[in-house]
């Protein structure tokens, strides 16, 4: 980066620009001097000495108002109608993402805030300062506490408190706020995911532990993350900004139900990319809600097919697609390995710290060989290449052994995860950011390199290779997976129980294809087949 030049350099072809750019901004000169007159247009020196006029005015107010403040003067702040006065005097800094609300937004979430806190309750404003000056206007009997990044506002004593959202746990000076809090309202300076995970572990450590109200002002885009944070959905109401400046769609967000903002009824079935947030968070509440798809059995006059999941320890997915998984990596441990029945591949339980908020999440993985409890398994981009981890595609060499392969971007895994299963990467196209896999049959897939998949082979290779022995072993097998055992084959059937059945021998009789159309007691065999048989001649399992 250029040096900016001193005052007493002279100005040269090469720092021409940039020298008088320098002196032009420079802090300590309050007027506009000679030199930039001559090399500026009259529109320029007109804009210029209309923003040194305003930046003037807003130091001499700041400091008429931090005097009065520091002086205990309330006459002029009672005698005021517009509450958003002082933060007139103080000024937004764009430096540091500051937008005023406007003042019927002050006024709605003020009221909103006062009608839903009890008597003497305490009240945080968390990067709101302008709902904090009106609620002192409105609720000055209450326990108004603002934090702030802007030392500006520690004119207010020891109602402020200096947060840094980088830094939210730290509270020094005000441990006795913890766990106390009746209602909070939020704005996280940054529209980012960082941003506002941060910023609710500060809430985390406010709120009451139960009753406590929370509203969260913030971009319409994170509305999914802000549910999955704190149970906040969002509502009807757009808070507005001063001069409209801020281009973003803005909505607040409720923890409670309000009787004057709604929810918003549209919104209330959030989604992220990989899947219903009521699936991440297993919230029933929410997951009744969707609505459920049946499957039909299409052959035979059968009913609605229905699994039996009493037993089922979980579904094996790996973790839901994060910031931390795609700029870096996290670690979990191998809490304990469990058999799932209906299930030939064990489970691995794998406890992660949650990145958005103060707790442990459980997640279920398909078991790689030579996995172990108390293990460290890593997921994301900058994990290591060691069996049991899972990274994308994209950063796994040719030749690379994986399982539970993701087939989209975000699905949690889809292929290679039956026991003994395993894929084996052959090769990436950078270009079309496409990895080439080839599949435990043998065909060949083109995926996305973003998708993810563990590293190893899975768990229980074998399992089919010993024998039953004796039915009951295949009595609990089949019972457990709903298939439908003994079966008894069709041609061993008398001709009034089956198409195939009668004859003095066991033969079918006819072709064993039947048309789309036939009826549900005449659909068994090769249904709509195009041909039967072997490919001749050609391989088994043909290349995709």
């Amino acid at each position: 980066m250029t040096d900016k030049p001193s005052p007493t350099q002279e100005p040269t072809d090469d720092n021409f620009p940039l020298y008088h750019t320098a002196r032009i901004h420079d802090d300590d000169d309050d007027e506009i001097p000679a030199y930039a007159r001559e090399i500026l247009s009259s529109q320029t020196l007109s804009a210029l000495e209309e923003f040194l006029q305003e930046k003037k005015q807003a130091e001499e107010n700041f400091e008429r108002l931090r005097k009065q403040n520091e002086s205990g003067v309330d006459d002029v702040l009672e005698a005021r109608d517009n509450r958003l006065d002082e933060l007139d005097a103080i000024g937004e800094d764009w430096r540091l993402s500051q937008f005023w609300y406007e003042e019927n937004t002050v006024n709605t979430i003020v009221e909103e805030v006062a009608d839903n806190t009890p008597p003497g309750g305490r009240i945080a404003c968390i990067s709101t300062p302008t709902i904090f000056i009106g609620l002192k206007r409105k609720c000055p009997s209450q326990s108004l506490y603002l934090f702030e990044y802007d030392t500006r506002f520690s004119m207010y004593g020891t109602d402020f408190i200096h947060y840094n959202y980088n830094e939210p746990q730290e509270f020094r000076d005000k441990l006795s706020l913890r766990g106390t809090v009746d209602y909070i309202v939020v704005d996280p300076p940054f529209l980012s995911v960082e941003c506002l995970a941060k910023t609710m572990l500060t809430v985390d450590l406010l709120k009451k532990e139960s009753g406590c109200k929370i509203m969260v002002c913030t971009g319409a885009t994170m509305s999914d993350i802000v549910y999955r944070l704190c149970k906040a959905r969002r509502t009807v109401f757009e808070p507005k900004h001063k001069g409209n400046r801020l281009k973003n769609e803005f909505r607040c967000h409720l923890n409670y139900k309000s009787e004057k903002l709604h929810w918003d009824e549209n919104e209330l079935l959030l989604t992220t990319e990989t899947g219903t947030v009521a699936d991440q968070l297993g919230n029933d509440e929410v997951l009744m809600s969707f609505p459920t798809a049946t499957l039909i059995n299409r052959k035979g006059p059968g009913g609605i097919f229905k699994a039996h999941t009493r037993l089922r320890k979980g579904a094996a997915k790996l973790r839901p697609l994060d910031y931390a998984e795609r700029n870096g990596y996290i670690r979990g441990i191998v809490k304990e390995i469990i058999h799932d029945p209906g299930r030939g591949a064990p489970l691995a339980k794998v406890q992660f710290r949650d990145p958005y908020r103060y707790k442990k999440r459980s997640q279920t993985f398909i078991a790689t060989e030579g996995l172990h409890t108390g293990q460290f398994i890593y997921c994301g981009k900058k994990a290591t290449l060691t069996v049991g981890n899972v990274l994308p595609l994209s950063a796994m060499p040719e030749g690379t052994i994986i399982c539970n392969v993701e087939e989209k971007i975000g699905d949690r895994g889809a292929l290679a995860r039956s026991s003994g299963d395993y894929a084996t990467i052959i090769g990436h196209n950078h270009e079309e950011g496409k990895t080439r896999i080839k599949l435990p049959s043998g065909a060949k897939k083109a995926v996305n390199s973003s998708t993810r998949a563990t590293i190893g082979i899975v768990a229980g290779g074998g399992r089919i290779d010993k024998p039953m022995l004796k039915a009951g072993r295949a009595y609990h097998k089949y019972k457990v997976k709903r298939n439908c055992w003994p079966k008894t084959r069709g041609v061993a059937m008398n001709p009034v129980d089956h198409p195939h059945g009668g004859g003095n021998h066991q033969h079918i009789g006819h072709a064993s294809t039947v048309s789309r159309e036939s009826a549900p007691g005449q659909k068994v065999g090769l249904i709509a087949a195009r041909r039967s048989g072997l490919l001749r001649g050609t391989n088994k399992v043909k290349n995709a």
